[in-house]
């Protein structure tokens, strides 16, 4: 964790605030506890670069915070996660320097972000993406790309910027009461059209609400797209149509977030009345947008109460609008008294005449006497007429039942549910008379009208292999027999290809027929594997067959990967002749591409290759060993070309010694495979050659290293390199050749000259290291330490002797004095004295 637990806890505090319901911005925590990364998800429009450097508008951006230590004095690192086309993105960091300098609020910087890949935002010097800022450059005009109300300060939070902008009423400026009930908004969406990518396959109802696709389908079809979104994004696993439908509810809630802006501003300028058909308009599009139903609320209770406080002078006169009412003032005045509605006058009661007085009325007696007969008469007519009308019932409900058993058996069931619910109604209206009757025929249309058949015929499904399904289900049905049908058939006429191509398509239909039943699909799936393994391996059998090496070598790699999807018995069976398959493959493809360096020349490539057809063929147990012994002598064949070469090479630019380890190496080569090279080397490449260049190559050498010793008066070593060089060209079976004869005589030449030189030095040596005490003994007035400079020179040389000049100057006051002898050496005794050549 790169911070405190405390801090982090209260950024993710903060963060959960500011973002828990915010129609734009998701932010998901995705590592610490308390967290210090967090994934951040825009609904907005937002600009992408496609392959082929187009760029088109996109509703979904992803980017990724983390927070490092250090934090907030370094910022925290932000990245994004989609292509998002923008001067200030790569695709390892978002440049947010300037901000962050700023204000070092992390919901501030997620807000910053955003504005950011609205357009509103963007660096046009020192960018990360130069082609996004030359487009930006040229395109100016198109930005921001949507207008978005975003929070206008850092601590302002999302249910903030939600406050309606109209003041409303406190209980207490109010005599009355606001039903505080979220609005409800009973719509009809019933014509829907469910989704194509859904199959409906009614499993029984309790399976349906189970099923995490129905739920899709119930928050689509109720257009509750926040729950729709948040469902899906739970999803583990994502087909192309679970992406698809989050796709559609993103791109609909980014427009339902663009509107509720427009709501928004309307309500905060005082457009009371076109802010309530915006929020309508809102909740027409996504039912669960956060608080959309206490906005719509809100609004209708504000608009009603605006209106309830202006009163109207009469009948005639027209009240105020309630936007111009909430745009003058607040309503936080107490409100005055209405004035009570006067009744309206009541006419007066006309008071009625007395009744008249019956002759009957002479006695009670009398009267009840001539009732009693008319209400006996009227029971009985009213008991014979019940008993006749439920007769008649009990009988048409009977025949209903009749026609509705009719109908089922001729599967009209439509026409079964008419007759049996009209024979309910009938037997139904029975009562006091024929109830037994009735309630065993009300029971026996009621089971058919309740019974599995009847539910399912009504809903277009028929009885197939023990359970009701649709006619697409039953079609589906045919087609899937149909479907493994012809792969059966492919595969046994060995037409693995179009075989697994047909298993592949029996797949997608089983997975409609039956989603559920893995084993089916599982057995359907090892069929697919089983025959694109026998397809690709064909292909390589006849490859090899064919002797078509590169076809082979890229196929039986393929045949390998899917052998490895086969059970274990098959991947016995087939493995080790696949890879018998492939190394001897490799092999002739080496060995061709080492043929094929040789004539070009290119021997390192050459002796590679070789070595690779060598480590194939230890692994193959079908070549014969003088295939191997023909790879072996391309290498040493290879090798002495390429030794030929750099000894050539070296030789050129005057590398002795290189080009005699070269050209010696050659040799040995030549002598190890005499008897298998000799006839494919070339036929000016033979040993006495090689010896002759290298004698040459030495020569050259030495002469050079010798001269070099003679430009450093290094006489001695001069003359024992000569004497080297003379005793290997006197070694050499070619020192009889005219080149090396003369060559013998100039190096003897050469050393004579050499001690002649060296016996000259000797004794000029000798008067140099004595001729202090030389010119003291021949001039004894000379003062020995103020003798220098020394100069020696031979004069003179006889038969024998040596007649040396010698020279210096002694130091004294005044000018110097510059001294001459000459000094003689007896060859015959060995004795020096002053030489004649003094008088």
């Amino acid at each position: 964790m790169s911070i405190a637990p405390d801090q982090l806890g209260e950024i993710y505090r903060q963060i959960s605030e500011r973002f828990l319901s915010h129609p734009l911005i998701s932010v998901k925590p995705v590592q610490g506890d308390p967290p210090d990364q967090y994934s951040i998800t825009y609904t907005i429009t937002g600009l992408t670069q496609g392959e082929q450097d187009q760029v088109s508008e996109t509703s979904k951006h992803v980017i990724e915070l983390s927070i490092p230590f250090g934090f907030p004095h370094f910022p925290p690192s932000c990245k994004p996660t989609s292509n998002i086309f923008h001067p200030d993105f790569d695709p390892g960091a978002i440049c947010i320097g300037d901000f962050w300098e700023q204000n070092s609020s992390l919901p501030d910087l997620i807000v910053h972000i955003g504005k950011m890949i609205n357009g509103e935002f963007y660096s046009s010097q020192d960018t990360f993406n130069d082609d996004a800022a030359s487009w930006y450059h040229d395109n100016i005009e198109k930005f921001p790309l949507a207008k978005i109300s975003w929070a206008k300060g850092s601590s302002e939070t999302f249910e903030e910027q939600n406050e309606l902008a109209i003041d409303t009423l406190d209980e207490d400026d109010v005599s009355f009461g606001l039903d505080g009930d979220a609005l409800s908004l009973d719509e009809d969406f019933s014509d829907i059209k469910q989704p194509d990518f859904f199959p409906n396959f009614d499993e029984g109802e309790e399976h349906a609400e189970e099923s995490g696709r129905a739920s899709f389908i119930k928050f689509q079809q109720k257009k509750e797209f926040f729950g729709l979104q948040k469902a899906l994004e739970a999803q583990s696993e994502f087909s192309n149509d679970l992406q698809s439908l989050l796709d559609e509810s993103v791109a609909i809630i980014a427009k339902a977030g663009i509107l509720y802006n427009e709501a928004k501003e309307q309500e905060k300028h005082g457009n009371a009345t076109e802010a309530l058909k915006s929020y309508q308009a809102v909740a027409a599009q996504v039912a669960d947008y956060p608080a959309i139903r206490s906005d719509i609320r809100r609004l209708e209770q504000t608009i009603e109460l605006v209106a309830d406080l202006i009163p109207s002078a009469d009948n005639t006169q027209t009240a105020p609008d309630a936007e111009s009412i909430t745009q003058k003032t607040t309503l936080t005045a107490a409100r005055k008294p209405q004035p009570k509605a006067q009744p309206k006058p009541q006419p007066a009661l006309e008071e009625t005449a007395a009744p008249k007085i019956s002759r009957f009325a002479t006695g009670p007696v009398k009267l009840l006497l001539f009732l009693l007969p008319l209400a006996l008469l009227i029971v009985a007519g009213g008991f014979y007429g019940l008993k006749f009308f439920n007769g008649k019932n009990i009988a048409k409900a009977q025949q209903s039942y009749k026609e509705c058993a009719t109908a089922m058996e001729s599967k009209k069931y439509r026409d079964a549910k008419g007759f049996c619910e009209a024979g309910v109604a009938s037997a139904e209206s029975i009562f006091f008379f024929h109830s037994q009757e009735s309630d065993a025929t009300t029971a026996s249309l009621t089971a058919i009208l309740q019974s599995q058949e009847l539910k399912n015929g009504l809903a277009g499904k028929i009885l197939l292999n023990g359970r009701y399904v649709t006619q697409d289900e039953a079609a589906l049905l045919k087609d899937f027999n149909s479907s493994i049908d012809k792969a059966e058939k492919l595969y046994s006429q060995k037409q693995y290809q179009q075989a697994s191509t047909a298993y592949k398509e029996t797949v997608v239909l089983a997975r409609q027929v039956s989603p559920s039943d893995e084993t089916v699909i599982g057995k359907l799936e090892d069929k697919i594997k089983e025959s694109s393994f026998k397809h690709i391996y064909t292909v390589a059998s006849e490859a090899l067959l064919a002797k078509q090496w590169l076809l082979a070598s890229e196929t039986i790699p393929q045949a390998r990967d899917l052998l490895s999807n086969l059970p274990a018995d098959s991947q016995k069976l087939y493995s080790g002749e696949l890879l018998n398959g492939l190394m001897l493959s490799n092999f002739e493809l080496a060995q061709s591409k080492g043929d094929s360096a040789i004539g070009r020349g290119s021997w390192d490539e050459a002796i590679n290759e070789y070595n690779q057809a060598l480590d194939y063929a230890l692994q193959t147990a079908t070549l014969r060993p003088s295939r191997i012994d023909n790879v072996e002598n391309s290498i040493a064949r290879a090798q002495l070309y390429m030794t030929l070469e750099k000894g050539n090479s070296a030789f050129a630019k005057g590398d002795w010694n290189e080009a005699i380890e070269a050209y010696n190496s050659a040799n040995k080569t030549l002598v190890e495979y005499k008897h298998a090279l000799i006839n494919q080397a070339k036929s000016d490449i033979n040993r006495k050659k090689l010896t002759k260049i290298i004698l040459q190559a030495s020569i050259i050498r030495d002469q050079q290293s010798i001269k070099t010793m003679l430009n450093n008066d290094e006489l001695h070593g001069a003359r024992d390199a000569y004497k080297n060089l003379l005793q290997l060209i006197m070694s050499s079976t070619l020192s009889g050749e005219n080149e090396f004869s003369k060559a013998k005589k100039d190096i003897d030449a050469k050393i004579k000259s050499l001690e002649d030189q060296i016996y000259i030095n000797e004794k000029i040596e000798y008067l140099e290291t004595e001729f202090q005490n030389l010119f003291f003994k021949n001039y004894p007035n000379t003062v020995r330490e103020n003798l220098i400079t020394p100069v020696i020179n031979l004069v003179k040389e006889t038969p024998s002797s040596l007649i040396f000049r010698m020279q210096c100057t002694e130091k004294r006051r005044g000018r110097p004095l510059s001294l001459v002898m000459f000094y003689a050496y007896d060859k015959q005794s060995g004795q020096w004295a002053l030489s004649a050549e003094n008088n």
